[in-house]
């Protein structure tokens, strides 16, 4: 199935995809209708991935900086690289890897921290994993490290992979603690990884 009827069959469209088409059908969602849209893209990407028959997936998270112009609604200032001060949105994403799939995304205001809400995120992940998936790996820079995640990471018994920049000094104190817990890792450069 190409990109096209993915659309058409996901908004219900008749005829060709246009910008108007697609336009016109989301405006008919309203505000209730996006996280129904969002839920039946999770719903689609589990269904993908079970009909994949992979017992193991990688899920990398990540986030990114999304500049608008004007006042868009939910749009904030934000830590943007290329446009300081612009208004944004700071997507959360997570991949699994293996099939190259944007397997599920967030919406959030410009000003949100990478980490905020990444529990909750991975927690819809985890509910819309099919039954297959007997292992996750997870990965994810340092942006989202939260005592929260590593709590969410234990009890789903996920493996991870974690870069830390070494630099910064609460990362010296996390290298300490993993020495007194007496985790796996190793350093590779400027960073250290955690397995």
């Amino acid at each position: 199935m190409n990109r096209q009827n993915i659309v058409k069959s996901l908004l219900k469209l008749n005829k060709a995809i246009n910008g108007n088409a697609i336009s016109a059908t989301l405006k008919t969602l309203g505000q209730n209708g996006a996280p129904k849209l969002q839920m039946l893209l999770l719903s689609k990407n589990a269904q993908w991935l079970y009909e994949s028959r992979l017992e193991s997936i990688t899920l990398d998270a990540d986030s990114t900086v999304k500049s608008v112009c004007g006042n868009q609604e939910g749009a904030a200032k934000g830590f943007d690289t290329s446009k300081k001060g612009a208004k944004s949105y700071h997507q959360l994403l997570v991949f699994a890897s293996d099939m190259k799939l944007l397997y599920h995304i967030w919406f959030r205001t410009g000003s949100a921290y990478t980490a905020n809400g990444i529990v909750d995120f991975l927690k819809e992940v985890k509910a819309s994993l099919p039954k297959n998936i007997a292992k996750v790996f997870f990965l994810a820079d340092s942006g989202f490290f939260s005592g929260g995640l590593f709590d969410t990471l234990d009890s789903k018994s996920a493996s991870s992979l974690w870069v830390i920049k070494k630099k910064v000094p609460i990362q010296m104190l996390l290298i300490q603690w993993l020495d007194m817990t007496c985790l796996p890792w190793k350093v590779a450069g400027d960073t250290t990884i955690n397995w």
